[in-house]
């Protein structure tokens, strides 16, 4: 995964159709990130006809992000754990800028029973050419959500 160019982590529920996002902020020049900010729900309605606008919308803003500003799941408070033990119910997919005409979608599968780590598999990992409709947009994220897994024993 190229983590030099913009990313987020869009998480859906396992049980209900309903969406998140967590942010991401580069960390320097090295092409890392890290998660940034307040989580950012997002409707399945709006998912299905304003998700692709709202992530390229991120996109935009994500080399302007300061990482010191933190996330909700950093840290060891209450408020951190709760939002860590929050997520668990949710399955996670990467989506990051390749290009500027290509969207990457990696499927995260966890492995952890905390569901604190994960994998993408590059042999998961799909791809979108943009300019694309929401409607292509939500058809590979929804693929990429079909992929994602538990581990055990990893």
């Amino acid at each position: 995964m190229n983590t030099n160019r913009p990313i987020i982590s869009v998480y859906k529920h396992g049980t209900k159709d309903v969406y998140l996002f967590l942010r991401q902020a580069p960390l320097g020049n090295g092409g890392m990130s890290t998660t940034y900010g307040e989580f950012v729900h997002v409707s399945a309605d709006d998912m299905r006809n304003k998700g692709l606008d709202l992530i390229l919308a991120d996109f935009r803003e994500y080399s302007q992000r300061d990482p010191k500003h933190g996330s909700v799941i950093h840290g060891f408070s209450p408020k951190a754990k709760k939002a860590n033990k929050y997520l668990r119910a949710y399955d996670e997919v990467h989506v990051w800028l390749e290009s500027e005409s290509v969207l990457g979608f990696g499927p995260v599968c966890v492995t952890s029973r905390s569901g604190d780590s994960g994998i993408v598999d590059k042999q998961d990992v799909t791809s979108v050419t943009l300019p694309c409709s929401s409607d292509v947009f939500f058809q590979n994220l929804t693929a990429a959500f079909g992929k994602c897994c538990y581990l055990e024993g990893v």
